[in-house]
């Protein structure tokens, strides 16, 4: 669960009388309240926290998001995609044989419908 403020800028191009198109593009810096991870695993359930001292979780984040939206008449719909530019969790570890990274980033697609008014 994180708490994040959107900064876009758009613009709508107005195509006839009731149908306009407006692209838009921005970033969200966030701040992650919550980052957990739940594992079933033979007979216990464990609960991981990814911002404990030894897991490397980053509780200040910032993503980025672009969206077009068409309006016709007084409906909107639009496509969008949101992804993490910074990884909420990025780890470095060592195996028998080699040495690896991973990270975990969030992204999305979403689709909006509304009605202005």
């Amino acid at each position: 669960m994180s708490i994040g403020l959107p900064v876009n800028i758009g613009y709508k191009f107005q195509t006839n009388g009731n149908i306009a198109i407006s692209p838009y593009a921005g970033l969200t810096p966030k701040v992650n309240i919550i980052s957990q991870e739940y594992r079933d695993r033979d007979v216990s359930r464990k609960t991981i926290n990814f911002f404990d001292d030894d897991r490397g979780g980053q509780r200040f984040q910032i993503g980025c998001q672009i969206e077009v939206g068409m309006d016709i008449n007084k409906f909107h719909v639009g496509i969008g995609y949101y992804s993490d530019i910074l990884p909420i969790l990025k780890l470095e570890e060592s195996g028998s044989y080699e040495e690896f990274e991973y990270t975990l980033k969030n992204s999305s697609i979403r689709l909006t419908v509304g009605v202005n008014f």
